[in-house]
């Protein structure tokens, strides 16, 4: 037990520099880094040069929208949204429904348990009668 006190303490102090060595950030060397997931990396300026251009260009054109064209995109945004929150609608209900049937089954199983042994300890009644069925336990 004196070995292991000893020995924790060393393996520990031996961990760290290691772990210290280790990059926080290590820099991006993929190709298709654009800069969005690391604005910190070293790449970052030069892919900002080449993309930032583009970028400002597609936001004044977004700001140059006449009336119409804002209604349009405040209609598509909004329409997004909706169908977004549908769908976020739809997952609760699904998940509901999953947990209902989850449930179902176990407790069907633990009934079709309870048979099974009372049919062991010879019950011919618990033999006799049909397996629990899960629809039956919604």
């Amino acid at each position: 037990m004196n070995k292991a006190k000893l020995l924790l303490p060393l393996l520990l102090g031996a961990a760290l520099p290691a772990l210290a060595q280790t990059p926080a950030n290590p820099p991006v060397t993929d190709a298709y880094a654009r800069g969005y997931t690391a604005p910190h990396s070293p790449d970052a300026p030069a892919v900002n040069a080449v993309q930032g251009p583009m970028t400002d260009a597609l936001n004044s054109q977004v700001a140059s929208l006449n009336d119409a064209q804002k209604a349009q995109y405040d209609k598509d945004m909004a329409d997004y949204r909706a169908k977004v929150e549908a769908n976020a609608r739809q997952n609760v209900r699904d998940q509901a429904r999953f947990d209902n049937q989850q449930r179902a089954y176990a407790d069907a199983m633990f009934a079709w348990r309870l048979q099974t042994r009372a049919c062991e300890r010879g019950h011919v009644r618990a033999c006799r009668a049909p397996t629990p069925d899960p629809a039956d336990y919604y």
